[in-house]
């Protein structure tokens, strides 16, 4: 079965005075379900949905939707924005301010009263109908946006970042009102972020952009988990990118032993390698066991930074290996300055096995 979506991109600027050259070259397909554009500002993620869109025409390429070809530069095929079936939800909700949630929600519905019914209910803001924008919360304007996108068809739907801006407890309700969308209306979906963590929760396949390029794509718990390159890696934030030289690595005591600067990671076997190879690797700091300082057997390195979030504390050891724990965990340990490390199966991803 073919992907419903498939594009092929290419887009110049020449740059000039302040701005620097950029060459958007992209091919994909993105399968059913819900893709994400993942990488960093600049990166080429939002062109991409633009020319997805018709909001900007790419120099050459196409854009194909299930049958229908949306834009090819060698046949002059280029159906308008307003002609393409196309939900776009900005960074931004975009409501009318002046028309209450109920006439946004109707202006993508036409003359369907019971779809515009049907919405606000699906949504969760048939009590909100008479409401302006200004008078609803941000997670609401969201439900408000992705209802009136909603309304009027859309054959695929293109978000921005639309969690951008929304506290912890806003985006995780936006979440699940994506997922409902996911699964009860069945559209094909690409999303732009920059939170891995939101790539992960409600992405099926990923595709990781880095300068006007896709560098890696596949799922997105195995792209994340099976990074391709270290670029790959620093891009997803997966931990550490080492180098180091393989000590031992038996296959039937599946047991790998990496000599790195001067530490020595202890982990399952790993496919691959031989000792005495030289070999770059990532550490994945979510898969990494962290304890304070009690167990000599283990790898012992002083901490230099923590970073916590909401759930998790991420420690900052020497030569910027990282490593994941519980926030309780941490604060148990009470200011702990040592820590032992422990690299169990999946911890550890060999890049370029055998200098390849």
């Amino acid at each position: 079965m073919n992907a419903p979506i498939r594009a092929r991109i290419e887009k110049r600027f020449p740059g000039g005075p302040g701005s620097q050259p950029f060459h958007l070259n992209v091919e994909f397909e993105a399968p059913d379900g819900v893709s994400i554009f993942f990488g960093p500002s600049g990166a080429g993620k939002t062109l991409t949905l633009e020319s997805l869109a018709g909001f900007s025409k790419p120099d050459a390429g196409s854009v194909e939707l299930r049958d229908r070809t949306l834009f090819d530069s060698k046949t002059r095929i280029d159906v308008a924005a307003r002609d393409r079936r196309c939900g776009y939800l900005f960074q931004q909700d975009t409501l009318f301010p002046h028309m209450t949630v109920r006439e946004n929600v109707s202006f993508g519905a036409g003359n369907s009263t019971a779809r515009v019914d049907e919405l606000l209910r699906e949504f969760r803001i048939d009590g909100l109908a008479a409401r302006l924008p200004r008078e609803i919360s941000g997670g609401e304007r969201q439900r408000c946006a992705i209802a009136r996108t909603l309304a009027s068809g859309p054959e695929f739907l293109l978000m921005d970042e639309p969690a951008q801006g929304l506290d912890i407890v806003l985006r995780r309700e936006l979440h699940a009102v994506l997922r409902r969308v996911r699964q009860q209306f069945g559209l094909p979906m690409i999303l732009v972020t920059h939170d891995i963590s939101e790539a992960l929760s409600l992405g099926d396949a990923l595709f990781l952009f880095s300068q006007g390029r896709i560098v890696q794509h596949g799922p997105a718990r195995a792209t994340f988990e099976h990074p391709a390159s270290a670029e790959a890696a620093r891009l997803m934030g997966v931990g550490a990118v080492l180098t180091g030289v393989v000590q031992e690595s038996s296959e039937q005591q599946q047991r790998t032993v990496i000599a790195a600067g001067g530490l020595h990671i202890d982990t399952n076997f790993l496919p691959g390698c031989s000792p005495g190879d030289s070999v770059e690797f990532c550490v994945h700091a979510d898969k990494v066991l962290a304890e304070p300082h009690n167990d000599t057997s283990a790898p012992v390195l002083t901490l230099e930074a923590a970073d916590e979030d909401v759930d998790r504390v991420h420690l900052l050891f020497e030569g910027g290996l990282m490593a994941a724990v519980s926030r309780t965990a941490f604060q148990a340990a009470a200011g702990a300055k040592t820590w032992t490390l422990k690299f169990p199966a999946g911890s550890i991803s060999l890049l370029q096995p055998n200098g390849q």
